[in-house]
């Protein structure tokens, strides 16, 4: 079997919602919460914190310290790529699943669709189709990862999931959402203050402490009060037109 780990990419540095992983969410921060919707139920997968080298990451370090079952690299601050393969160098890790800590309400099914899937298929990359932002992680293989690395030509590789799925180099597989999962219209990550507030709202009514809550509560409260999910959606557009234009090209070395 490969060595398998779940990468949980954070860092304090943002400028559309500054400090967003250390606010305060129902007595956690941000980012804590992220980690804990990873470590519920987790089978003895490692969790590593990714974060960069920066002396304002410190904070992030510390908290992941005393969380029972995560260790921590450093590395770049905008070569995100570069950062997840020093990790994996480190930690001698094959495979593994991202989870960025925008992304509160992060599935752990589904995490563990996108290992079964490696297993199966021994797929380069592995993304999920039908769920909302926010709720799901991407799964890489080392391997595609250093061929990636050898061969682009930017040091700014956040977004990067166009490498593997826009290159036709690699082996892709996707796996489909559930039925009773597939919400695409529901905006979950965590951008902009319109986020903040969404988030606020779901964890006042659904967050027991030290329980987590899971998409078929989220979906099922989401969809009794339908206005509530509607608090961010201002900002799909925009959010969509500047990841697009931000992430769009790939560079490789000539």
């Amino acid at each position: 079997m490969s060595n398998i780990a779940i990468f949980y990419t954070a860092r304090v540095g943002s400028t559309r919602l500054p400090n967003k992983m250390i606010l305060d969410l129902q007595g956690k921060t941000v980012f804590e919460h992220g980690l804990l919707r990873i470590l519920v139920n987790n089978k003895n997968i490692p969790v590593i914190l990714c974060t960069t080298f920066l002396s304002e990451d410190d904070v992030l370090v510390k908290m992941a310290n005393t969380m029972k079952g995560v260790q921590s690299y450093r590395g770049a601050v905008t070569d995100v790529l570069e950062r997840y393969l020093g990790a994996a160098r480190q930690f001698g890790i094959d495979f593994f699943v991202v989870v960025d800590g925008d992304d509160l309400f992060i599935e752990p099914l589904y995490i563990q669709k996108i290992f079964d899937c490696f297993f199966e298929t021994n797929a380069d990359y592995i993304s999920i189709e039908g769920l909302p932002y926010g709720t799901y992680g991407s799964g890489v293989k080392v391997d595609a990862l250093e061929h990636v690395c050898r061969i682009k030509d930017d040091v700014n590789t956040e977004g990067w999931g166009r490498y593997f799925f826009k290159t036709n180099l690699f082996h892709l597989q996707q796996i489909h959402a559930l039925e009773e999962h597939r919400f695409p219209e529901y905006r979950l990550t965590l951008d902009y203050p319109e986020d903040l507030e969404l988030v606020r709202v779901l964890y006042t009514h659904l967050y027991k402490e030290e329980n987590c809550f899971f998409l078929d509560q989220l979906f099922t409260f989401l969809k009794k009060y339908p206005k509530i999910s509607k608090l961010n959606w201002n900002r799909k557009k925009e959010y969509e037109q500047r990841f697009n234009k931000k992430y769009s090209n790939v560079q490789f070395k000539k």
